[in-house]
């Protein structure tokens, strides 16, 4: 019996295409040949899920044949919430589950930039790579999660950046100041302060008088005027 089609399902395709349906039909080779019209029997589909699986940009891959012959792909690609920028301009993402991920000649994720960290290791531009192993990385991540998983936070930061003292800045998309974020820790705690201030303080006045918005102190946001 062969393949009498190939079906190829991959999650999120509306919100972003790293992964595209040519570049997974690549992939579906046996001996060189796509796999649709060839002898089911010939054909190792666990050897070709583990071929798309090795693809940077997928999370998920499986690989079934159904009992009327047809191949089955069903893929999820992985989420990226920031990109870091480093030497020279390049840069690597870093997705949902903190492992780092190469950005895409095809396809380029809005998400928030992040500048300034230094001495980044080359593995992280080109390989999936856990950034538990880099304290930096690691915080960067932890702080996109936050900002990632809050809506007006997403849209309204444009850029994360990491000072020579390692301390974090954020630079809003309304407002012309810069929020200093100070050390990333206490993350929830400097965000719920952030959002205080937003609901309560900035409204009662023009968002561009301030210079800059510090939430390293404790139990208050501290302004600087311009």
């Amino acid at each position: 019996m062969r393949f009498q089609e190939v079906r190829i399902d991959i999650s999120d395709r509306n919100e972003m295409s790293f992964v595209t349906q040519s570049t997974m039909e690549k992939l579906l080779t046996h001996n060189g040949n796509y796999v649709n019209g060839q002898i089911i029997d010939s054909v190792d589909v666990e050897s070709i899920e583990r071929r798309v699986n090795n693809n940077p940009y997928v999370k998920h891959a499986e690989a079934y044949v159904d009992l009327q012959g047809v191949f089955h792909l069903e893929v999820s690609q992985r989420n990226p919430i920031v990109r870091v920028i480093g030497d020279e301009g390049r840069s690597f993402y870093i997705d949902e589950d903190g492992v780092s991920m190469p950005t895409s000649d095809i396809y380029t994720e809005k998400v928030i930039p992040c500048t300034g960290v230094m001495g980044i290791s080359p593995k992280y531009y080109h390989n999936r790579e856990s950034v538990k192993g880099d304290d930096v990385l690691l915080d960067v991540w932890k702080l996109s999660v936050a900002i990632h998983s809050d809506e007006f936070f997403k849209k309204q930061f444009v850029q994360l950046d990491i000072n020579k003292d390692g301390e974090a800045i954020l630079i809003p998309r309304v407002g012309n100041h810069e929020i200093i974020f100070g050390k990333i820790n206490d993350i929830d705690k400097k965000l719920i302060k952030l959002t205080a201030f937003y609901e309560n303080g900035i409204k009662q006045s023009n968002w561009n008088i301030y210079k800059s918005i510090d939430l390293n102190y404790k139990g208050q946001v501290v302004c600087k005027k311009r």
